[in-house]
């Protein structure tokens, strides 16, 4: 497998650490969430900053970091598909959609390298987070180490990953 096609594979293992698609916003309504919450009477808007970091070349589950209009901990198990962000106290759901991506892949360290941009929801709270909506855009950087075998990077065996998406935005708090 090429370089090329090693990229490829880690992009779709970008797919799958947020591992949503369109078809999820749709079928919870997304696109009628910001707009309830912002209607709603004492509701209140400020910035929320998530990022997710990924560390296991085998685990679907994530770090999540929120600080900002609320400061919260968690995970978010990125091989379920569902997008859902577990936080101390509560629930949200992440729906991404990918912008343009870059990729490069050295054959002489065995390292791919992927950035990329693109724009999210966030909406469907429970708990403490009931009511907790936004939208805004994230960043991309992932890193993969190859194995070296007979001298040269295998294109099917990672040692070491790490993947983080930082997300600013705007969230609308119901009070």
């Amino acid at each position: 497998m090429s370089g090329i096609a090693q990229g490829r594979r880690a992009r779709v293992r970008l797919a799958v650490v947020l591992g949503l698609t369109a078809a999820l916003c749709t079928a919870l309504g997304g696109a009628g969430l910001a707009a309830t919450a912002a209607s709603r009477p004492g509701a209140s808007h400020r910035y929320e900053h998530i990022v997710l970091m990924g560390t296991s070349v085998t685990s679907s589950v994530d770090s999540v970091i929120a600080t900002g209009a609320f400061t919260a901990g968690g995970s978010i198990n990125l091989g379920a598909n569902t997008g859902k962000v577990t936080l101390g106290g509560g629930t949200l759901t992440l729906v991404p959609k990918f912008g343009p991506s870059k990729q490069k892949f050295s054959k002489a360290t065995c390292l791919l390298t992927i950035t990329g941009r693109g724009s999210y929801t966030l909406g469907h709270g429970t708990g403490a987070y009931a009511g907790v909506t936004g939208s805004g855009r994230f960043t991309i950087v992932n890193h993969q180490v190859n194995a070296r075998v007979g001298g040269k990077c295998s294109t099917r065996k990672a040692v070491a990953f790490q993947g983080v998406i930082t997300m600013t935005g705007p969230v609308h708090l119901a009070r």
